[in-house]
């Protein structure tokens, strides 16, 4: 190097160590203003979730917060270009990435933004009905359904296709909503959680069908506002230099080959979730016959979800005598503040945070007479030096173990790098969604489901020959009718639309079960441990929720709503990844995706998904640390030990393994996070593999016996 350069360094470094002092007065000064901004929009965020009708002008914040944002990255990039500073580069980085976005703009968004989630919130419709009926009776609301279409049918021109007067008559309804409201004998559904009620409820397919549609039609109105939004978005990406504002979202996650990472981590969950696939449809079609075809995608309505995210109901239809871990939960009839303690236990045995008595405070989970409260479930760090975290959570949805062991994640996560520069008080989303789900992992094995007094000592130590014998006589306590019976079709289910003579014989049943309806059985001949029946049901609601994120990920990937055929795309991706299809055609008239909270709330998908596989990692990391008793070991797991039986319950080790993953919060890049917390290089797909190698072998075995076609 000449002098000249060696000089020009020696008076930079100079230059450099006589600002020393008044750059740091001058970032931690602009981490208190921005604080003030994270501050006063987390207060916002808050009221309107608890109070949907509350309505905040929050666009001058967002301006003014936008305005710092630039004015710091500025600042610092002059810093870098004088070769001063390396340190505040991360800092730097985060302050520029990002379009920031005028006051029109905002505003523009704000008003499609709150279309969206009205019309997702209260889309209602009402019906008459013959009798009084509550909406809390399920049973009732069905069967009123299915009378009133029996009715209408009557009304309605014989030469109108089965499709057609689906779709018709869903119109008819919504657009006499407001007079049937004044009938005196009537009923109404409003928002996702009642529609949802009744797709989980019913086996019906006259009924599903009609709800699923009904649903779509009353999303219609968020279309428009859908599509404006995505171009306002994209036009202020563009102006800062991205494609798209999906490329915005895709630099959070800080993965630039994220389609490589997909195409490294898919096939590792390929494998078993065309198995299950194959299994759920090879059981519906002995439920419904032909509605269901034997290969090819399945109808989405048939799967007991709204968004066809979730097939576990299936799979509690289908093995009558085992529960899932929620509804054994559900019946020891704990307060939610008991299950909320439960949760809070576990993460403290670890070595974490127990919750702060502002988050006993303020959380919120029960809706009482809150009509207008967001229920889906939410973790709000309020940014103030107190911990001052909170969750909302009061869905009706029977998740709620899960969902308050993954928002306690985020409170941990809020926690942990509160000490952080304000700019630094924040990780990357999908680690961030991977917290809590790592440690539900560790919440349903056997073990801990034991501790907590969910199953019992005979079912934690019962062998396989004890667990057959069980689950043999449980089955002969709960069938229904002789053994030619199983497995055959219900005489409600029709192919010829609706039937209106099988009103008067179709039975009322319970809230919980469905004791007149006789579904076909799986795995009668088989061996199903606790370890197997506890993988059954994971893999049943997970599996199906993931590949719907893969698929609202890659929908918003490239065009972010930018094209003229986004229902068709949607629909495409849909059957691509999930491997199901619609009950009827659908055009161009529709925008289907806005059916899904995650589309109006214009929530990120990709993370839900990436989660799936780094939860199983950090799990994986965990039960190394409770065996090895330190995070970064480069042990295996012995092979005798099963994943799901990992009890990290009270493992300091394993709970080293988050705090040094959260405590820098977005100070580091998750890669060096990783790397210093668990000693993994990347995101992987081995962990997951590993984890469900019993169940994909268990399948895969059964699928052979039994001729099961599998794929679409």
């Amino acid at each position: 190097m000449d002098s000249f350069k060696i000089l020009l360094l020696i008076l930079l470094a100079g230059a450099c160590k006589s600002k020393s002092l008044s750059i740091d007065k001058y970032v931690k000064k602009l981490n208190e203003d921005y604080a003030y901004f994270r501050m006063t929009l987390a207060e916002m965020a808050w009221n309107t979730t608890v109070n949907t009708s509350l309505v905040f002008d929050n666009t001058k914040l967002l301006v003014d917060q936008g305005k710092l944002e630039k004015i710091a990255c500025n600042y610092l990039t002059m810093l870098f270009a004088q070769n001063c500073f390396k340190d505040l580069m991360r800092q730097t980085y985060l302050f520029c990435r990002g379009p920031k976005y005028d006051m029109n703009d905002l505003r523009a968004l704000q008003i499609h933004s709150r279309k969206m989630q009205t019309t997702f919130m209260n889309g209602e419709i009402c019906i008459p009905t013959e009798e009084y009926t509550s909406k809390d009776n399920t049973t009732q609301v069905v069967n009123a359904i299915y009378y009133f279409l029996s009715k209408l049918r009557h009304a309605v021109d014989a030469s109108i296709s089965k499709d057609a007067y689906y779709i018709y008559t869903a119109k008819y309804v919504i657009s006499n909503t407001e007079d049937f409201k004044e009938s005196e004998n009537r009923v109404c559904l409003k928002g996702y959680e009642d529609f949802h009620k009744i797709m989980k409820f019913t086996s019906d397919h006259v009924v599903l069908k009609w709800v699923y549609i009904v649903w779509r039609e009353l999303m219609l109105p968020a279309k428009d506002s859908y599509v404006e939004f995505s171009n306002i978005l994209n036009v202020a990406a563009q102006k800062f230099g991205y494609r798209n504002y999906g490329e915005v979202w895709r630099e959070e996650l800080e993965i630039p080959d994220l389609k490589s990472m997909i195409e490294k981590i898919q096939p590792h969950i390929h494998d078993l979730y065309t198995l299950i696939h194959g299994v759920l449809r090879h059981q519906l079609r002995k439920f419904y016959g032909d509605i269901v075809p034997e290969q090819g995608a399945i109808p989405a309505h048939l799967l007991g979800s709204l968004w066809g995210n979730d097939w576990s109901v299936w799979l509690e239809r289908s093995l009558p005598h085992i529960e899932g871990v929620e509804k054994k939960i559900k019946k020891k009839n704990w307060t939610m503040e008991h299950k909320v303690a439960l949760v809070e236990d576990l993460y403290y045995s670890m070595g974490l945070h127990a919750m702060s008595h502002k988050f006993w405070e303020n959380s919120i989970f029960e809706k009482g007479n809150n009509t207008n409260i967001d229920c889906f479930g939410a973790a709000a760090d309020m940014y103030k030096n107190n911990y001052d975290v909170r969750i909302l959570y009061c869905s009706e949805v029977e998740d709620e173990f899960n969902v308050l062991h993954h928002e306690m994640g985020h409170l941990e996560y809020f926690m942990y790098y509160a000490d952080q520069p304000t700019v630094y008080r924040s990780g990357n989303s999908a680690f961030h969604e991977s917290i809590g789900e790592a440690v539900y992992l560790g919440a349903v094995t056997p073990q801990h489901l034991n501790r907590i007094g969910v199953i019992d000592d005979y079912v934690l130590f019962s062998t396989e020959e004890q667990t057959r014998s069980k689950n043999k006589r449980s089955g002969e306590e709960v069938t229904l009718g002789t053994e030619s019976t199983i497995g055959t079709t219900d005489t409600t289910q029709t192919t010829d639309g609706i039937d209106t003579t099988t009103y008067e014989t179709t039975t009322e049943y319970g809230e919980e079960e469905t004791d007149d309806i006789v579904y076909p059985r799986l795995f009668e001949e088989e061996i199903l441990s606790i370890d197997m029946i506890l993988l059954l049901q994971r893999a049943f609601k997970r599996l199906p929720s993931i590949m719907l994120s893969l698929a609202l990920g890659e929908l918003r990937w490239d065009n972010f709503g930018a094209t003229k055929k986004v229902n068709t795309d949607f629909w495409l991706l849909i059957e691509k990844w999930q491997g199901i299809k619609p009950p009827v055609a659908r055009n161009e008239e529709y925008l289907d995706a806005t059916a899904i909270y995650y589309i109006t709330h214009n929530i990120p998908t990709m993370r839900y998904y990436l989660s799936e596989f780094i939860q199983h990692q950090l799990f994986e990391r965990m039960c190394i640390a409770s065996i090895y008793g330190t995070p970064t070991s480069a042990e295996k797991l012995p092979d005798s030990m099963k994943l799901t039986r990992c009890d990290i319950y009270g493992s300091r080790a394993a709970g080293k393994v988050l705090t040094e993953f959260m405590s820098p919060g977005n100070s580091l890049h998750w890669r060096e996070l990783l790397k210093k917390s668990t000693g993994l290089e990347d995101i992987s797909g081995d962990a997951i593999e590993r984890y469900y190698k019993p169940l994909t072998d268990f399948l895969s075995l059964y699928v052979w016996r039994h001729g099961i076609p599998i794929g679409w």
